[in-house]
């Protein structure tokens, strides 16, 4: 029985049930490694090209901004090492809890971003008015309760430790499902999830359900069931995660007339090697069609920097 439109799970059921069952730990993280994979780029807007035409100051003007937000996203959060650790941190919590809150940190003289943290939307509680608009955001110290836009109208959580206010704080909040009864997304484990008659979670018929909210076949995760039919193709489901990232990343670039944009190309390998590996697979399996033998995932994770993510944003 599916969750009803007034039970919304808690923030803290769909983070154990990340954590705890193996089978949504290892469609978060193959999907996640097949989009951490790919390869980006930051390239002018539609409109920053027309006016770079013929313009040879726009056109040194584009690549000085260019230069600078490749800087930032190549190390986007001051408690991350790297774009690809900071990817993944995003990821998992949109695959949790459809709950991304970015906090753009400008520097001193308010000039440019610096960094781009990444703080707990399950804290962030939206200031709804009467007529369904967000016009700023609550944290609290714990989680806020996940309910009805009505519900937060009538009574909003007290006393909270920080309020942003839309047009003094940089703050970016976004799903990738979007609800008109609510404020709060909807991840691919709300989405599997399936309760018994007395109201607890039923975890056998939600492992089954969830390789297909994550747009997978259970072949996929080296288990051996036939395929379902009714499970989007994976590469449509990539492509929605991928629009959607751009999109986010492009909201940020777009003051500076700057847009995200994709490789397209990405090795599937890499992702379901840790996901086999997360469902205690004995092997890592070799490469797709090279007929090489199996290799360790970590000199596979290594080979694939070396070669792919060292000229990224390049």
């Amino acid at each position: 029985m599916p969750v009803s439109a007034e039970r919304l799970p808690s923030f803290r059921e769909l983070r154990d049930l990340a954590a705890n069952s193996p089978v949504a730990h290892a469609c978060i993280s193959l999907q996640t490694a097949e989009i951490a994979a790919r390869g980006w780029d930051i390239v002018p807007s539609p409109e920053a090209t027309m006016a770079m035409r013929g313009d040879y100051r726009a056109t040194a003007d584009f690549a000085g901004r260019r230069k600078n937000a490749v800087k930032l996203f190549r190390r986007p959060g001051r408690d991350y090492c790297s774009f690809r650790e900071w990817l993944e941190a995003l990821l998992r919590e949109a695959f949790a809890t459809d709950s991304v809150a970015i906090f753009a940190v400008a520097t001193k003289a308010g000039d440019r971003i610096f960094s781009l943290d990444l703080l707990d939307g399950a804290t962030l509680e939206p200031m709804i008015d009467i007529y369904g608009r967000c016009g700023g955001w609550r944290q609290y110290l714990n989680d806020v309760p996940r309910r009805h836009m009505r519900d937060i109208i009538a009574d909003p959580t007290p006393d909270p430790a920080a309020v942003y206010a839309p047009e003094e704080h940089l703050l970016l909040t976004t799903q990738f499902c979007i609800r008109n009864w609510t404020p709060f997304g909807c991840s691919p484990l709300e989405e599997a999830m399936e309760w018994s008659e007395d109201g607890t979670l039923d975890l056998a018929a939600t492992e089954a359900r969830l390789p297909g909210a994550f747009g997978l076949q259970p072949q996929d995760l080296g288990i051996g069931k036939p395929a379902d039919p009714d499970v989007p193709d994976r590469e449509s489901w990539l492509r929605l995660r991928l629009a959607w990232l751009a999109d986010l990343f492009s909201r940020i670039l777009a003051g500076a007339g700057l847009q995200w944009k994709w490789a397209e190309l990405a090795l599937s390998w890499c992702g379901r090697s840790a996901a086999l590996a997360v469902l205690g697979h004995p092997r890592v399996p070799g490469r797709c069609g090279t007929g090489r033998p199996p290799v360790p995932l970590a000199l596979l994770e290594l080979e694939f920097r070396e070669r792919h993510l060292a000229g990224a944003g390049a």
